[in-house]
């Protein structure tokens, strides 16, 4: 029995449209949205941050349980230390989603910010720019790995 492209297609939107109903009703408690990073996940700038960050607004939309530990001016390895606090900890554990923005003011922050900004601006590489890279690829791996420890069901967007 061949099954029509259209026939599979109206089944799969079904499904892809039915899933989060589904989850709700298979679900006693509400799903958790986390947010850690830089200022980009706390919403720095934004009027009434706390309400109208972009972590919020998804909780609220969709009825859902949320948790900011977002930081400014938070580099990758401010992050690490900040995923060893036990609240931290515990909000990871209890996520369904979690956030990661992170990396920005690993090279702001540097005290040699001109140099990487030129960098990028004239394509040429410096083995300062190089070992920045090198640093915060470590270091989110390490992030990733802490809240995948922490919580393997969780899924993470970076």
């Amino acid at each position: 029995m061949k099954i029509s492209k259209r026939v599979i297609s109206v089944i799969l939107a079904a499904f892809i449209l039915l899933m989060p109903l589904a989850l709700c009703f298979a679900e006693d408690e509400k799903p958790m949205i986390l947010m850690l990073g830089d200022s980009i996940a706390q919403a720095y700038g934004v009027e009434n941050c706390d309400e109208a960050g972009y972590g919020k607004i998804l909780a609220d939309t969709n009825g859902w349980d949320y948790a900011n530990h977002a930081l400014a001016a938070r580099t990758s390895q401010g992050l690490i230390n900040n995923i060893s606090l036990s609240m931290v900890q515990q909000d990871i554990a209890k996520a369904d989603y979690v956030f990661i923005s992170i990396g920005g003011n690993d090279f702001l922050c540097d005290d040699r910010v001109v140099g990487i900004a030129l960098s990028a601006l004239t394509g040429i590489e410096s083995a300062h720019v190089r070992e920045l890279q090198e640093q915060f690829y470590q270091n989110l791996c390490r992030i990733i790995a802490t809240v995948q420890e922490l919580n393997p069901d969780a899924t993470i967007i970076v």
